[in-house]
């Protein structure tokens, strides 16, 4: 072995040396003093995971034990929640938009109740109604559950339907599956079925949106996150079956607008429409304000349309209101029922 190989030997056996006895202690005290406060933080973590489930467990468990505003009528082998108050006829019935239960209706329903007998309900899995996840949750099964539901509950029509959002296209459909049932209608800033193919293509990410809001809700549902957020509402909502009914009604969203799309004109049957001011569009600060304009403008041509499915149809723009009509402009919403009531009322003399 020569000079300098033996040098060049003695310095790499010099640099191991030093890796071994003064670097590795150091690296391995880090990663050490690292993994120990990740430590700390995954078990704060799982602490409040553990917590929040907790709280969870104990106010599920509280709410069930109280009683629904309604009643649980038996539908097909599962019970679904019905309320209804007031006397005369036609019974007005409300159907709720996508995700929601029967308490958007809590402005509008009472005051409907002085003029006529009137009802909301809670789909399969929301609300206090159980869930049905042998069925999907499209406007043909929803409306078929709502037939059935009135019938085993002794409401007899004839019926004025009023559906806000998807609830709209759920109730066109019912009309389609039950004409006889129905003698008029209120679409409350209701979808319209070709929405998809004629609004701008940015409302795709708006979609997009719903799906992840829909499964990030889910995840968050049994920590208990939503509800100390406050964002559960005065029902059941952080109920783990609603958030599969939710998810499965966002996915069943095509199926409905196409059964809604073969759905034939509503002859000469009163109908309003009522819709939401364009100035506090769906969509505004969530897309520019060139995109809201042009969906707006769509919107407002699609609900025009809407109003002409009827020969004694007539369209109704509620000012200030956002989407949700029936709580932020209920006195819009109760007169368009008023003259809906009145006019099958002076028909039918």
């Amino acid at each position: 072995m020569t000079f300098w190989r033996l040098m060049v030997y003695a310095f790499f056996v010099f640099v191991a040396l030093v890796i071994v006895f003064l670097v590795l202690p150091k690296v391995f005290g880090l990663i050490y003093r690292v993994l120990r406060k990740l430590g700390y933080a995954i078990g704060v973590i799982l602490l409040l995971a553990a917590i929040g489930a907790t709280y969870e467990a104990i106010e599920r468990s509280r709410e069930e034990r109280e009683h629904p505003p309604g009643r649980l009528v038996d539908v097909g082998g599962h019970k679904m929640h019905l309320d209804c108050e007031g006397q005369g006829t036609p019974t007005v019935v409300l159907e709720s938009g996508l995700w929601d239960d029967s308490m958007v209706w809590h402005k509008v329903q009472p005051e409907i109740a002085k003029l006529t007998r009137v009802c909301s309900y809670d789909r399969a899995g929301l609300g206090y109604s159980e869930p049905r996840p042998d069925q999907v949750p499209d406007s043909r099964n929803i409306a078929q559950n709502l037939h059935m539901l009135l019938a085993n509950a002794g409401v007899s029509p004839p019926y004025v339907l009023v559906g806000h959002s998807l609830g709209g296209i759920h109730i066109r459909v019912y009309e389609k599956l039950y004409p006889s049932d129905v003698v008029g209608m209120v679409l409350v800033d209701s979808w319209h079925p070709d929405q998809e193919d004629r609004l701008p293509p940015e409302m795709n990410k708006m979609q997009s949106r719903l799906y992840l809001k829909s499964k990030l809700w889910g995840l968050a549902v049994p920590l208990g996150i939503p509800r100390l957020l406050g964002a559960c509402g005065v029902t059941v909502e952080c109920h783990w079956q609603t958030v599969k009914a939710r998810e499965a009604e966002v996915q069943a969203i095509g199926a409905s607008a196409d059964e809604a799309r073969h759905t034939a004109s509503l002859d000469s049957m009163p109908l309003v429409v009522v819709s939401r001011d364009p100035e506090k569009g769906a969509a505004l600060g969530s897309i520019p304000p060139d995109v809201s304009h042009r969906f707006e403008h769509q919107w407002a041509q699609m609900q025009e349309e809407l109003a002409r499915l009827s020969a004694n149809g007539s369209r109704v723009v509620a000012t200030g209101s956002t989407r949700y009509v029936q709580i932020d402009r209920p006195d819009v919403v109760i007169a368009a029922i008023r003259r809906v009531l009145d006019a099958t009322r002076s028909t039918s003399k």
